[in-house]
């Protein structure tokens, strides 16, 4: 009848809403979750962002408060149909509201029926009379009680059940042993009745009364069962978890369970915001109030916080990523020429090619090939100056060996290794923001070592290789260790930097995936990307694609897809079509981290045949 297309009625369909609100469970849970709309403290906030005390005022009444009340029960009812009641002559003010019984409103037709046998009623949005009437529409179809009505009539019915048995079998039975005939036993019933209703009988000397209590079983057990299941259902239905409204087991669940919470209440404030400054305000300005509030907006104060935090931290990412490029094309100046334009947008100076002096003719004409050996430079900011000394000593001891030693052979070296593997485990470290499983973080340290081990390798073999200069000479020892000292440059601070940002990098995507597949692992997944100047072609075309997690996409293209990547992933809503061209990802990149147990790919330039070979001995 509800849902009918010609003529929707929900009479008979209220008349069930409000009898199942009065279950208690339900009734605490829809009070639970509402109370905390009702607690907290909202603003007018102006054009320039900045809350006004003096409007506040006119919210801070009990009318609003009811309103408010009988506005978030649409979400469980569909609708509420709230009327102005009455205005104060001297202070122009609303002083009473009250609920249009929703069983005589037809929200499709915007009617109030006068009688429920009616099939018309009168337009509550006629312009004479609509601005006394605020229509809020809960957005759920037939409201969430919908869902719950089912589950609270099976409750129901499992409590009358229980209090049948109860009744039946739960009471003790009076067993009379008598040698009295047959013609007497209704006379015995009596007796025995009224021993139940008196608390005592008269016997005969040859008689012997005993009393029975019920045998215990779990028929009851099944009852209560089926009870409290019902009852977290409902919990779940209306808050979106059980622990907050009936117990927990753990501090972790128990977390997931109040952000969840969280999410809803906020949920419940932008759903009151709404209706407040797209149909209350309106109203009131209408009504007499004044103009000025419709210059302002009413926001919660804890998603006005929230807003705020929200923007500042995206203006500092904005300017961060700005003095990141910037920086960048300063240390780049050495090497390329960068178009005045492109320097003046991330500088934010005018600026204009600079003039070239020359001093001789022959200045015009000579060029000089740089020793890229001995003039290695930092290029990158990096975290790891008190490192790179450590690094630099490791190697200068190596240095005078590989010197002075024909025979010497390239190997893993054990203090190199381990310095190497103690800062990117660190920022490995530093990534984790949700718990990984002890298995797959072992295997993610296991491959830190290994890389380690890979990379200190190859530093050996370099040094080696840079025992003589481009025509084959031998190098002075004091040009050996200026090229060594330039090697430990380009390994330990720009590599090891760009290293340790993927290892901070991975450890947040490997515990994002944990977070959001630890209660279904094959839940959908979006990937993200930051969506500014900075980002890649690779991660501009994979924004927005989602897919399970068991999808075959996710084997190539989770993130991070190239180095210093800011792509991240985030929990999906709706499966997406893959893209005709999806982009190419270097092999070294091409791999899911967190199924596969790793940070740095098997493609790595470290992992040469030679390592291992020298590795497994």
């Amino acid at each position: 009848k509800a849902e009918s297309a010609t003529n929707p009625k929900r009479d008979r369909l209220i008349d069930l809403y409000e009898m199942i609100m009065l279950d208690l469970n339900l009734k605490s849970a829809a009070r639970n979750r509402f109370s905390k709309v009702l607690g907290e403290a909202f603003l007018m906030i102006g054009k320039d962002n900045l809350p006004n005390k003096e409007l506040v005022k006119y919210f801070q009444r009990k009318w609003f408060t009811k309103t408010t009340k009988m506005g978030l029960q649409a979400k469980l009812f569909d609708f509420s149909l709230v009327e102005i009641y009455d205005i104060s002559p001297e202070t122009k003010e609303i002083t009473e509201v009250k609920l249009i019984q929703r069983r005589n409103v037809l929200p499709e037709a915007k009617q109030v029926l006068l009688k429920l046998g009616d099939n018309e009623g009168v337009p509550f949005d006629n312009p004479e009379i609509s601005d006394f009437f605020i229509f809020i529409d809960g957005e759920e179809e037939l409201g969430l009680l919908l869902a719950i009505a089912p589950v609270v009539l099976m409750k129901r019915f499992a409590a009358t059940a229980w209090s049948i048995s109860l009744d039946k079998f739960g009471m003790p039975i009076f067993v009379l042993n008598t040698d009295r005939g047959i013609n007497e036993k209704n006379s015995i019933v009596a007796d025995l009745y009224e021993l139940g209703r008196e608390g005592s009988i008269a016997i005969g000397a040859n008689e012997k009364l005993n009393l029975h209590m019920p045998a215990t079983g779990d028929s009851s057990q099944n009852y209560k069962a089926m009870i409290d299941w019902c009852n977290q259902e409902v919990s779940k239905m209306i808050a979106g978890q059980t622990m907050t409204a009936d117990n927990g087991s753990s501090r972790a669940q128990g977390q997931v369970h109040e952000r969840t919470a969280e999410e809803i209440q906020e949920e419940d404030m932008e759903f009151w915001q709404n209706t407040v400054n797209l149909e209350i305000i309106p109203r009131m300005i209408r009504l007499g109030y004044p103009a000025e509030l419709a210059e302002y907006t009413f926001e919660y104060q804890k998603l006005y916080n929230k807003r705020l935090t929200d923007e500042a931290q995206q203006i500092k990412n904005t300017e961060d990523a700005k003095t990141v490029a910037f920086e960048r094309a300063l240390k780049l100046l050495d090497f390329y020429d960068i178009d005045a334009s492109e320097m003046e947008t991330l500088s934010g100076v005018k600026v204009k090619a600079k003039t070239v002096v020359t001093t001789s003719k022959n200045a015009l004409n000579v060029k000089k090939k740089p020793n890229l050996d001995l003039n290695i430079e930092k290029v990158q900011n990096n975290y790891f100056d008190d490192l790179e000394a450590e690094f630099l000593a490791i190697l200068l001891v190596l240095a005078s060996s590989v010197y002075n030693d024909n025979s010497f052979e390239p190997s893993v070296y054990e203090p190199l290794a381990t310095l190497t593997a103690t800062a990117l485990i660190k920022g490995f470290t530093v990534g984790i923001g949700y718990e990984i499983d002890a298995v797959l973080l072992q295997s993610l340290k296991d491959n830190i070592n290994y890389f380690s081990a890979a990379k200190s390798y190859q530093q050996l073999v370099q040094m080696q290789a840079l025992l003589f200069d481009a025509n084959g000479n031998k190098r002075t020892f004091a040009d050996f260790k200026t090229a060594v000292q330039n090697m430990n440059i380009n390994f330990n601070a720009n590599f090891l930097q760009t290293e340790y940002n993927l290892a901070v990098t991975t450890a947040q995507i490997v515990s994002k995936w944990s977070e959001l597949t630890k209660d279904n692992p094959d839940a959908l997944i979006t990937y993200d990307a930051v969506g500014d100047g900075l980002t890649t072609d690779i991660c501009n075309n994979l924004d927005g694609i989602t897919r399970k997690a068991s999808d075959k996409f996710w084997k190539k293209y989770t993130p991070p897809n190239h180095h210093n990547c800011r792509s991240t992933i985030k929990a999906g809503k709706k499966v997406t079509k893959l893209p005709k061209n999806l982009p190419e990802v270097k092999e070294g990149f091409a791999f899911n981290p967190a199924t596969e147990g790793k940070i740095f790919g098997e493609n790595s330039g470290y992992f040469t045949n030679d390592f291992k070979k020298v590795y497994q001995k």
